[in-house]
């Protein structure tokens, strides 16, 4: 069963990126700029958590949009161990170049998907997520 949904998952993570490509931008960093964007003020361990990646992996993406100019780290003033993440004028203009690419891609993939098929479609990975939630070891 698991095949089916990775096999899918990784073709359309590979359409998307492909998109993308062009802009000289990941999906990884998109789907970063996205959540900083539409967040606003976020922390990095925030993000690490809504892009559902360690904080290790959060960190180097980070470092490197850092050095690109798409955003700036700053530490909290209240709590030194919080670090906040803001988007650069480099990094909001170029999400929001990109957020049409995002919103053309989804209306790709709802191409002749009705609303009710969606709505079962999205309970359907809901229930199978929370079916799963606890058994991490086997």
């Amino acid at each position: 069963m698991s095949y089916i949904t990775e096999g899918t998952s990784k073709q359309v993570l590979e359409v998307f990126g492909k998109w993308l490509e062009s802009y000289n931008i990941t999906r990884i960093q998109w789907v970063a700029l996205y959540f900083i964007f539409t967040e606003g003020t976020i922390s990095q361990r925030e993000l690490s958590r809504l892009m559902n990646i360690n904080d290790s992996s959060s960190m180097r993406l980070v470092q490197r949009m850092e050095r690109d100019d798409l955003l700036v780290r700053k530490r909290s003033e209240v709590d030194r161990r919080i670090i906040y993440i803001y988007l650069t004028e480099k990094g909001t203009n170029l999400i929001t170049k990109l957020m049409p690419v995002g919103l053309k891609f989804s209306k790709l993939l709802l191409k002749g998907i009705s609303d009710e098929e969606f709505e079962v479609f999205q309970k359907v990975l809901d229930q199978m997520l929370i079916n799963v939630q606890g058994y991490e070891d086997y």
